[in-house]
């Protein structure tokens, strides 16, 4: 049946899978809704135990309608985020006893499964046709790991154990599932990030700036994407701390909860960053493996990086907890725990911080902070 995209079985957002072919792989599929309601969106192989990837990218003129098109196909380095100029490099002499074509033959089609699965029929140049099925990255609105239930004091006893620096904290007023706000809107193809929506915020914030954040340079494509993302802006960046107090602060200081809400805890996440640097990371978001990685950025006219000793990670993954639950599987080693604390210790847990410093007017410099201090002092 034809859909709003050609048919109803393809939909925005990240699709994942492996392929059996001739060296066994990992499919990821992002895709984005586009104006006239249509997709945009790559398509990235990673072959198995190789140091190389292959993408495709899906314009919005693919129709979806199970028909099969052919698609040009570029490789690249997944561990420098970049392109490799075959005019340069010699893949097959670099790569022995594998092929690389230029063009694959695509057809999406419905599995009849559920709407939640897609199925690839890939053809290449020799004729040789596997099937592909994809699983959309759908996470849970709430959290589904296994969470520690925990007092505001043993709490408290527990972080004061941490080595300083080993853990990152982020405070959420509910556990919901960890994710980007970025992908958190369903979106999932960075390279339409990167090329449309960061041209739109540099013009929109380089107005209120006096600093010219300079796209081209690395540590000020960070700076200006932590500025949106502390201002609102969805990104692939998820804020945490270096401190678990002001993390603490983030998931007490909702004052206001609906009913069917009042009786769940507030949630903190500790990751262990020490941990995660064991794990191959990367600062690019296309062209790239999967990962989340630790992000120190550069604070340009971000004066709320300091006090709130804030620190980020950069995402190309949809389904984060998944995610750090297949490295912690593979590897043994525990990267990220929870801890659920009773809302109803919100009032103590609040006065303890204010007598620390850490309230709404120190964490967000500025009148409109000052002014909300004062109001939740006074009313």
């Amino acid at each position: 049946m034809a859909g709003v995209y050609g048919c109803d079985w393809v939909k925005a957002g990240q699709w994942i899978g492996t392929v059996q072919a001739q060296v066994s792989g990992r499919i990821v599929l992002n895709l984005d809704s586009v104006p006239k309601g249509q997709l945009y969106g790559f398509l990235y192989y990673y072959p198995e135990g190789l140091p190389i990837g292959a993408s495709i990218q899906i314009d919005e003129s693919e129709t979806f309608d199970g028909r099969e098109t052919t698609y040009q196909v570029a490789y690249f380095d997944p561990l420098i985020g970049a392109i490799i100029d075959q005019r340069q490099v010699d893949l097959a002499a670099k790569f022995p006893g594998f092929s690389f074509p230029d063009e694959i033959r695509i057809a999406f089609s419905d599995p009849q499964l559920d709407e939640n699965s897609l199925r690839l029929n890939v053809t290449f140049v020799d004729g040789t046709f596997v099937k592909v099925d994809l699983e959309k990255s759908e996470p849970p609105e709430f959290s589904d790991m296994e969470a520690e239930n925990i007092s505001w004091t043993d709490f408290k006893s527990v972080v004061t154990a941490y080595e300083p620096y080993q853990y990152l904290f982020r405070g959420q007023a509910l556990p919901w599932s960890l994710q980007s706000s970025f992908h958190r809107t369903n979106r999932s193809c960075l390279h339409r990030f990167l090329g449309y929506d960061l041209q739109e915020i540099h013009r929109a914030v380089t107005s209120h700036t006096n600093h010219i954040f300079n796209l081209d340079r690395a540590d000020e494509l960070g700076a200006i994407t932590a500025l949106a993302q502390h201002h609102g802006y969805p990104t692939p960046l998820i804020d945490w701390s270096w401190s678990p107090y002001v993390a603490a602060w983030f998931a007490f200081e909702k004052q206001f909860r609906p009913e069917a809400e009042a009786n769940r805890p507030v949630r903190i996440l500790a990751l262990d960053q020490t941990a995660l640097e064991k794990f191959r990371s990367s600062f690019f978001l296309t062209y790239s493996i999967q990962h989340i990685s630790k992000l120190e950025s550069l604070a340009i006219e971000n004066p709320r990086m300091a006090p709130q000793q804030g620190i980020l990670t950069l995402t190309n993954v949809r389904d984060v907890e998944r995610h750090i639950f297949w490295l912690e599987k593979s590897s043994g080693i525990k990267l990220l725990r929870a801890f659920d604390i009773p809302y109803f210790e919100r009032e103590n847990a609040l006065r303890e911080l204010r007598l620390m410093g850490i309230t709404y007017g120190t964490l967000f410099p500025g009148i409109d902070s000052s002014c909300a201090e004062l109001r939740s002092r006074n009313f």
